[in-house]
């Protein structure tokens, strides 16, 4: 006999889903649960955005982090957010670990 999830929480596990980046899955109980936990697709997009902005960092590329940055500049700024500052912090450290011209003479 298969096991149904409780309708109250469908919602729940469909937005866990999409913050984990696990967006077929979540279309998916969309489909299922006849539409009855659809986010919008601004959410979507904007986690959509926030995973492939995880991806490139951990292939150790910040370019897509500085663009994201640059859009969402404002809100920062209002949270007194430190991410550009540790953004720099990352990019620098990178600069120092290919042996980049002139990286090191910022530390003397």
């Amino acid at each position: 006999m298969p096991r149904t999830l409780d309708p109250h929480a469908v919602p729940q596990v469909h937005q866990h889903l999409m913050a984990e980046g696990s967006f077929e899955a979540a279309r998916l109980m969309e489909i299922d649960s006849a539409g009855g936990c659809k986010r919008g697709g601004e959410v979507e997009a904007a986690l959509r955005e926030m995973h492939a902005v995880l991806l490139a960092l951990q292939g150790h590329q910040l370019g897509p982090a500085f663009a994201w940055l640059e859009r969402h500049r404002e809100a920062l700024e209002a949270r007194s957010s430190s991410l550009e500052f540790r953004l720099r912090q990352l990019e620098f450290l990178q600069l120092l670990q290919r042996g980049a011209p002139g990286a090191r003479a910022g530390l003397v």
